[in-house]
C-alpha cells in the first residue's frame, strides 16, 4: 500500500484513543549549547526536520509531550533521535524505534540519555495533576 497506509480506503485498523508520548532526555555530562530537540519519522516529530524543542525541567533534564491522535492508522512504527546545540548536532546512536498500536499505554514515558551515555538524571513524575509533578517541572 502507498506509504504503508491500510489497504481499502480506511478499512484498516486505527488507534481507538489518543496516545501521549512523554520524551525525557538526560544531558548530564554532555557539553551542549542552546536548545535540545527530538525529531523523527512522523509529522508530530517534524518528519526528520528541525525537531520539537524540549522543555528544560531541571539541571540537565529535558522533556516534551506529543500526541498521536485517535484514528491514526496502526501499527505505526516511529523512529526518532535527539539533537543538541540549538538542535543542530545529532546523536550518533542508531535511530530509536517505537511501535504504536492499541496495546501501548495511553501515556508512555520514553526516558533516554543523549547518545546512550551514562547520565543519571532522576525521572520526573508524569502525574501532571499532582503538586509534586507541577513543582518538579518548574524547579
Amino acid at each position: 500500500s502507498w506509504e504503508f497506509q491500510p489497504i481499502g480506503c480506511g478499512l484498516g485498523e486505527v488507534l481507538e484513543e489518543d496516545k501521549i508520548l512523554h520524551f525525557q532526555l538526560c544531558m548530564e555530562g554532555v557539553d551542549f549549547t542552546g536548545n535540545v530537540c527530538v525529531t523523527g519519522s512522523i509529522d508530530q516529530l517534524t518528519n526528520w526536520g528541525d525537531g520539537v524543542v524540549m522543555d528544560f525541567v531541571y539541571e540537565s533534564f529535558f522533556d516534551v509531550y506529543i500526541t498521536i491522535p485517535a484514528e491514526t492508522p496502526i501499527p505505526l512504527v516511529v523512529e526518532y533521535k535527539f539533537k543538541k546545540d540549538a538542535c543542530e548536532t545529532w546523536e550518533s546512536v542508531p535511530n530509536r524505534t517505537l511501535v504504536i498500536d492499541d496495546t501501548l499505554a495511553s501515556e508512555t514515558d520514553l526516558f533516554h540519555t543523549f547518545d546512550d551515555g551514562p547520565g543519571t538524571c532522576s525521572v520526573v513524575s508524569d502525574d501532571r495533576e499532582s503538586f509534586g509533578g507541577v513543582k518538579a517541572r518548574f524547579h
